[in-house]
């Protein structure tokens, strides 16, 4: 994408938005007082600078690609940014100072990295801390030295401002490689006896909500040898590549099933639904006024409204 050349081109940026507002050239056209060639020219012209295809038609109207939706995001923010000019003051913008998120390596690594192309667009100096436990990161938000935290099941403290955003759960996978080698791909729900002699991957001290330890999890699933880790990338990663089956959140292992990379195992007369189900929380210190926390929190809840089991 050339975003030098885009500069030269800003005042196109309006043509464009209006007919990704309208989900159409004709609409856009008359709304602009321009005729339906001039208006698919401008989007012509945008795409050859950004060396893209910004929009597809379809028989229902048309559908931005997401480079298109990258735009669109870019267009709306410099609209509202004009909307706000005030010469007596400077424009609120999320760029006027660093914003800074703490979670887990879970959700940085397998969500955040997908968001963060987008929440780059509107939030320009935004670094994401990654560790724990919540205690810490809780600590840090009070101090001052976050803006913004996504944990799992958080305290309640005074002085940190709320939001649930995913109720989250743990579930078995094994990769589509481990089901072929050991040939029980065809397999819709497994029994205790299907996956005794294999190794369950864990992240023991990290599975939250019920009350339930490693122990307990390999007795419930028939599974007798465990091989634990202490992070969700390493444990991602050992799945993927068929050493054992392993427990992880969904939505940690939600890109990888959308791939065909993972599949989900159903164990008979085990409700998956008991394994750690838990609440993804947003934190803020409520004295905290940074612009860039209501982009935040709707490009998350936007991203993990898409995640469906």
């Amino acid at each position: 994408m050339n975003k030098a050349r885009l500069r030269e081109h800003l005042e196109k940026l309006a043509t464009f938005k209006s007919v990704a507002d309208l989900k159409s050239v004709r609409k856009a056209s008359a709304r602009l007082a321009l005729t339906q060639p001039a208006v698919s020219r401008t989007i012509k012209v945008l795409e050859d600078v950004l060396e893209c295809r910004l929009m597809v038609r379809e028989a229902h109207g048309i559908r931005l690609t997401e480079e298109g939706e990258r735009l669109y995001d870019f267009a709306k923010l410099i609209e509202k940014n004009l909307q706000n000019l005030d010469f007596g003051s400077k424009v609120e913008a999320s760029i006027a100072k660093p914003f800074k998120v703490a979670t887990y390596d879970n959700i940085a690594i397998q969500n955040l990295s997908t968001l963060l192309k987008d929440l780059a667009l509107e939030i320009h100096h935004i670094s994401i801390s990654v560790g724990g436990p919540n205690s810490k990161i809780l600590g840090n938000l009070i101090a001052g030295e976050f803006d913004c935290a996504l944990v799992a099941q958080p305290r309640i403290l005074p002085g940190i401002t709320y939001k649930k955003i995913f109720k989250e759960r743990y579930g078995l996978f094994a990769s589509r490689r481990f089901l072929k080698k050991n040939r029980i791909e065809a397999k819709k729900s497994f029994s205790a006896e299907d996956l005794k002699s294999f190794h369950l991957i864990a992240m023991p001290e990290a599975i939250a909500g019920v009350d339930k330890n490693i122990d307990r999890l390999l007795w419930e699933v028939g599974l007798e040898r465990s091989l634990s880790v202490n992070s969700y990338e390493v444990g991602l990663q050992l799945i993927l590549e068929g050493v054992g089956i392993g427990i992880i959140p969904f939505s940690t292992a939600w890109r990888k099933i959308q791939e065909d990379y993972l599949q989900e195992l159903r164990v008979k007369d085990v409700a998956p639904l008991e394994f750690g189900l838990h609440d993804l929380v947003i934190c803020w210190n409520a004295k905290a006024n940074h612009p860039a926390i209501p982009i935040f929190i709707q490009k998350i809840e936007d991203y993990f409204g898409r995640i469906k089991s």
